[in-house]
């Protein structure tokens, strides 16, 4: 059953100044976001019935909360996230509501304030400093919801190098969480790639995310399943 998001704000009329209330972002937001569902679900919907609701909420024109929603398609895809089709990325968000709406955003999607680096990018450097911290994070494949969902939905939450399963071991603590992994690289990807992330990801525990991407070439789930057994054995 989807989530109606957009009925989890109530509903208050702008103000009179013409700024952008809290209230309407976070109304757009929501309904952004339960459109996405319903995109992946593969449940149809009308953008033009959203607009109008907001439009009838909070007296502004429809026109504008489409061009808002374009604004989060931007927010959205400048930080590798996944976009509505149909609402191409529109840049002008304002100096005012940028920061708002991108919290608002930051609470559904989550971190969109973290920059996102590929994992195959984050090469040893000579010369660097003994004891920097050195960040490890994931793609935007592996970061989005969706694709996550579907890849567990076909795997399950046990990691497909070493076994392990979170809910065994910490109880209801551990039940769903797992990483998602890329099998392909994606510097060897095309801008026009499109993710199958039944076939295209697999759930790795933590630990054995990191060492498929410990080295500059990116190890298959195999190679590190050969590698514990080997390990094992000694």
């Amino acid at each position: 059953m989807a989530i109606h998001f957009s009925k989890m704000f109530s509903a208050t009329k702008r103000a009179s100044s013409g700024d952008w209330s809290d209230e309407e972002l976070q109304a757009t937001v929501a309904s952004y976001a339960e459109m996405m569902q319903f995109d992946a679900e593969g449940t149809p919907y009308v953008k033009a019935h959203y607009y109008r609701d907001l439009s009838t909420r909070f007296g502004r024109v429809e026109g504008a909360f489409e061009r808002r929603m374009q604004n989060i398609s931007y927010l959205l895809e400048s930080q590798g996230l996944e976009r509505l089709r149909g609402l191409k990325p529109q840049r002008n968000v304002g100096a005012n509501v940028q920061p708002r709406l991108k919290g608002f955003l930051d609470g559904v999607f989550g971190e969109l304030s973290t920059p996102l680096r590929f994992a195959e990018e984050l090469v040893d450097t000579a010369g660097v400093i003994e004891g920097v911290k050195k960040q490890v994070t994931v793609n935007a494949y592996e970061r989005d919801s969706t694709a996550k969902r579907r890849c567990i939905k076909r795997w399950g939450c046990t990691c497909a190098a070493c076994g392990f399963d979170f809910h065994k071991v910490y109880g209801d603590l551990g039940k769903g969480f797992i990483h998602v992994h890329h099998l392909k690289p994606i510097h060897t990807l095309g801008g026009s790639y499109l993710l199958d992330p039944e076939n295209d990801l697999r759930p790795v525990c933590p630990n054995c995310h990191s060492m498929l991407h410990r080295k500059t070439e990116v190890l298959s789930i195999e190679d590190l399943r050969n590698i514990l057994a080997r390990e094992r054995q000694n």
